[in-house]
């Protein structure tokens, strides 16, 4: 009697494993873009944070429209608009802050992020 795998077998299992290591590769590349744009997201979301806070320090009560800026937070460059807007309510303001990949000029692209606050007119 022989000892050993034919060669059916050998190749059988080595179409297993290659599959098993196509299938692990493809998760692991989803991973790490996945967690690529979880750090961007995170970035953006500190990004408008900073800038809602800013605007509460510097002008408490913002006057009605709309600003553009821009900078960098951490590696990723960043576009924010602020949009200022007044409410049913008298004397309270809605600031909205939508964070764009800093590569992006038009307004038709979609936020990373966006973050709502807002002002009550100081008496």
């Amino acid at each position: 009697m022989r000892r050993g795998f034919s060669l059916i077998e050998v190749l059988v299992a080595l179409a297993l494993v290659a599959t098993a290591i196509t299938a692990l590769l493809g998760s692991a590349t989803l991973m790490a873009r996945q967690s690529g744009q979880l750090e961007q997201l995170t970035f953006a979301s500190w990004a408008a944070d900073n800038v809602l806070t800013e605007l509460a320090l510097t002008d408490p009560f913002p006057a009605l429209g709309q600003r553009d800026g821009r900078g960098q937070l951490g590696p990723y460059p960043l576009h924010w608009r602020v949009v200022i807007q007044n409410t049913p309510e008298p004397g309270i303001r809605r600031i909205d802050v939508h964070v764009f990949a800093g590569n992006t000029e038009s307004p038709d692209e979609h936020p990373i992020t966006s973050l709502a606050g807002f002002a009550l007119e100081p008496q």
